[in-house]
């Protein structure tokens, strides 16, 4: 999603050689490091560093942000704080509030943000209908090693179950009992043993396949990606999320814990009932999301804030009698120049009012505005029409946020509201983690954050 943007560069402890080779092969760098001290001295200030990794701990985090770098987290718990600039979690339901994450925090949640190897994402499309008949092509696949050796119980389970005509087994290169594999099913000539497929192999092989027997991780993400039915269960912590929600959207038959009857009972709901399963749950586009969310991260730096001062009043005032703009303001009413400029001058002096222009290569492109009210503080802001579509608007509010707190450290709350319709500042505050209600009177949405981790 990244590579043709960045400079990528993997830091592990303990990896396999043949996935470092395979780095290699592919041109990202590589460094393999003793203990986390190793990272810290390798990183520097204009890198954005993605942790992946459950026993990484909060001090290394903090650690990271006082060099000055960029952070992102792979985060499919929810289950410790985090000083990450940006959470990834691309499981389906999950909310901003099920963090513990600071007032800067952005979020990349949900199915929008699909973390799928790019053969998958690129070759989305709907399966072709095939001709309805009783024999089904079965993919079955348990990630590299299979360490609970949960393959071999299925292919144990369907060795007696000839409604399937042919059974693909994909194993890694991890996978050890690949011998037992072959021997048990040498005689029968359904099975099609596959080794160490690349993801463009296992892409191929899928698109043949009408169900899928995966556990709830990425294959399973693959496999809907691509419109195959699906077989799903989990059996380890992390795929908790994953499975939970994606059985709420209906997307595949459960076979819980992946135990012998529960997938015997899943493979017999597969054939007996009409199979309506949702569809098209994911849409391909999360590698140009999540590219455009890097950039805006790397992009904070080229904005500059400062405060409003009466040589703004010309421009605020373009900006205020702009009717493409206007339309989005709770008061629509034309104003003229001189209720403007009364105004400004009022809001500028005001010790209640932090007011303060975003500026990129010297032009102002926008404001944000926070009006104070006991521990509250109201947002307005706007970007010109100008610069609409470059991911100012994140960058505008965080930065924003982040001034205004080391002035104003005494709020508790930030509120912003948004009319209905206005889908771009509605998504900008999803991202940014505040929290919505529905005000239907008003015609509007607020949008809530507290403010009550540390403020850094």
């Amino acid at each position: 999603m990244l590579k043709e943007h960045f400079e990528i560069t993997f830091l592990c402890k303990f990896i396999p050689s043949s996935f470092r080779n395979s780095l290699r092969d592919s041109f990202f760098g590589f460094h393999q490091i003793k203990d986390d001290n190793d990272l810290l001295e390798i990183i520097n200030p204009d890198n954005l560093v993605v942790l992946d990794n459950y026993e990484l701990d909060i001090f290394i985090q903090i650690q990271i942000k006082k060099i000055g770098c960029k952070l992102i987290c792979i985060d499919d718990l929810c289950d410790r704080e985090s000083y990450a600039d940006l959470i990834i979690n691309h499981a389906p339901n999950i909310k901003s509030s099920n963090y513990k994450a600071q007032f800067y925090t952005q979020f990349a949640l949900g199915l929008d943000y699909a973390l799928l190897r790019p053969y998958f994402l690129n070759n989305r499309k709907a399966k072709k209908n095939k001709i309805d008949v009783e024999k089904k092509v079965l993919f079955i696949c348990f990630g590299g090693s299979d360490s609970k050796k949960i393959t071999e119980k299925v292919i144990e389970i369907v060795r007696n179950d000839y409604r399937f005509e042919t059974i693909f087994v994909v194993v890694g290169a991890a996978y050890e009992n690949c011998d037992y594999l072959v021997n048990r099913t040498i005689n029968d000539a359904r099975y099609k043993i596959l080794n160490d497929l690349s993801s463009e192999e296992i892409a191929e092989v899928m698109l043949k396949a009408d169900l899928a027997i995966v556990p709830a991780s990425g294959i399973l993400q693959e496999a809907l990606a691509l419109n195959v039915d699906v077989i799903s269960g989990m059996y380890i912590d992390n795929q908790k999320y994953i499975f939970e929600n994606y059985l709420k959207l209906n997307a595949f038959i459960s076979a819980d814990c992946f135990s012998t009857t529960s997938i015997q009972n899943a493979i017999n709901e597969y054939f007996s009932s009409d199979n309506k399963r949702t569809k098209n749950l994911i849409d391909g586009k999360s590698g140009q999301r999540l590219l455009k969310i890097f950039q805006q991260l790397i992009g904070e730096d080229d904005v500059l804030l400062r405060k409003a001062d009466a040589s703004d009043l010309m421009k605020t005032y373009d900006w205020a009698s702009n009717p493409d703009l206007r339309k989005f303001f709770f008061n629509k009413k034309v104003i003229s120049f001189q209720e403007h400029s009364q105004w400004f001058f009022r809001i500028i002096k005001s010790s209640n009012c932090f007011y303060y222009i975003g500026e990129l290569d010297q032009v102002p492109f926008g404001f944000i505005r926070f009006n104070i009210e006991n521990e509250t503080a109201k947002i307005s802001y706007l970007i010109d029409p100008a610069y609409h579509g470059k991911g100012l608007g994140v960058i505008l509010l965080n930065k924003g946020l982040k001034s205004f707190l080391q002035n104003y450290p005494k709020i508790s709350w930030v509120v912003g509201e948004v009319l209905f319709g206005n889908f771009p500042s509605i998504k900008l505050f999803e991202r940014l983690g505040y929290n919505m209600e529905i005000c239907v009177d008003a015609a509007m949405y607020k949008f809530i954050k507290e403010i009550k981790y540390a403020k850094n």
